[in-house]
């Protein structure tokens, strides 16, 4: 679903090539891990989320995970905060993988999780733009 989005609202024209060096791979999975998801999880979901659902405990449960109000709250407040690094409303995007990424730290209790998919997204993300040419 990630990819036909991507797909419709970028647009791209030139066929899918990505050239890039193992290390250079490697580098950007370790810098998404470590400099971007890791401090965003740890703050969205390991302190937001957990100060929300302390505040207005979770009461719906969706596959296995207890979620409420603060993992919306969470969502919200990440995608505002990406919209305000980036003035462009399609910033407000990443509220829909926040979501997944609320969910991952209610069903697994941690924030580990959340980290390797949020990484894991941006790489993909990143590789799609590389590939298509368009950033």
């Amino acid at each position: 679903l990630f990819f036909l989005g991507w797909r419709k609202f970028w647009h791209p024209h030139l066929p899918f090539a990505v050239h890039v060096s193992a290390k250079d791979f490697a580098s950007t999975l370790f810098g998404q891990i470590v400099i971007i998801a890791l401090p965003e999880e740890a703050f969205y979901r390991g302190y937001l989320q957990s100060r929300f659902d302390e505040v207005w405990p979770p009461r719906m449960r969706i596959l296995g995970a207890q979620l409420g109000i603060g993992a919306l709250l969470s969502a919200a407040l990440f995608a505002a905060g990406h919209l305000a690094t980036i003035r462009q409303p399609a910033r407000l995007a990443v509220f829909f993988p926040a979501l997944l990424f609320a969910w991952l730290r209610a069903r697994t209790g941690g924030i580990g999780a959340a980290i390797l998919f949020h990484a894991f997204c941006n790489v993909f993300s990143e590789m799609l733009g590389r590939g298509y040419g368009v950033y």
